[in-house]
């Protein structure tokens, strides 16, 4: 598995190319490396403000950027835009951006602040959260489709499924962190601190939440029992037919439990009165 200076120097690496090559007016890592909490199993979030004129050389270097980092076991998660569309707001950052996009750290950044890049739409928080969540719901129903809809009991298709999803290589989705996240945005605004644990724990804490508290900790729970797999099957203690069958089974519950905490959490903002003022 990837350490922690693995991925600071895959950063350091496809920013260096980045500034070489001058096709792009901002470049910068945003989430957990940002943050500071990075793990081996994160992946690396990436942020491309391409100049109008190279977006065409742009594209090129960002898929190259993901061939590099997947080669050392780092999914990387980028999103590029042109000059032009992030300065028109032809973008998907909601008024959350403003208060994220400023965190981000000097070393892992080059070019123009992304702050600076962006225009946002003028839309509220809550809504943004909502459309977000709706968004996950809908590609989560996408996802948990092909995959049942492909009977994956099979290990060797259990492994070819996981590979075919590069960006979730070897790892079950965390959608308990983003209903996490989105609806903490929704109910306070704001959220200083959206590294897991914090989000973990100050969801649980909430009362607001408390119908959601069931579906969310099982999914917490299922993330441990995942690193548990990861880890027979990295020192060789477990056989990787009995842990692909193993995991094709906690990715149906997973499926199955965060489709439900998703479509909960949607009609808990729908049902507010937050979403309606």
């Amino acid at each position: 598995m990837p350490t922690v200076g693995d991925f600071e120097e895959v950063a350091r690496n496809i920013l260096e190319v980045a500034s070489n090559q001058r096709a792009f007016k901002a470049a910068a890592f945003v989430g957990s490396l940002a943050r500071g909490d990075i793990n081996p199993r994160s992946d690396l979030d990436l942020i491309l403000v391409a100049h109008d004129k190279k977006i065409v050389q742009a594209r090129e270097l960002e898929r190259k950027f993901r061939r590099t980092s997947l080669a050392r076991g780092i999914p990387l998660d980028s999103r590029l835009w042109s000059s032009s569309d992030a300065c028109r707001g032809r973008h998907t950052y909601g008024p959350s951006y403003l208060q994220t996009l400023p965190t981000t750290l000097d070393q892992y950044a080059i070019g123009r602040p992304l702050a600076e890049c962006f225009r946002v739409p003028g839309s509220s928080v809550q809504m943004e959260m909502l459309e977000k969540l709706e968004h996950k719901l809908h590609s989560t129903r996408t996802r948990a489709g092909i995959f049942l809809a492909r009977h994956v009991s099979d290990p060797l298709m259990v492994e070819d499924w996981l590979m075919s999803n590069c960006s979730r290589v070897v790892r079950p989705m965390r959608v308990y962190v983003t209903v996490g996240r989105r609806l903490l945005w929704w109910l306070h605004g704001t959220l200083p601190n959206d590294g897991k644990t914090e989000v973990i724990a100050q969801f649980l804490s909430e009362e607001t939440f408390l119908s959601l508290h069931a579906g969310f900790t099982q999914l917490v729970e299922l993330d441990h029992y995942y690193d548990e797999l990861l880890g027979r099957a990295c020192t060789g203690s477990s056989r990787r037919s009995r842990y692909l069958h193993k995991v094709g089974e906690l990715l149906r519950e997973n499926f199955r439990v965060s489709l439900r905490l998703l479509s909960d959490a949607v009609s808990l903002i729908r049902g507010s009165s937050v979403c309606a003022a």
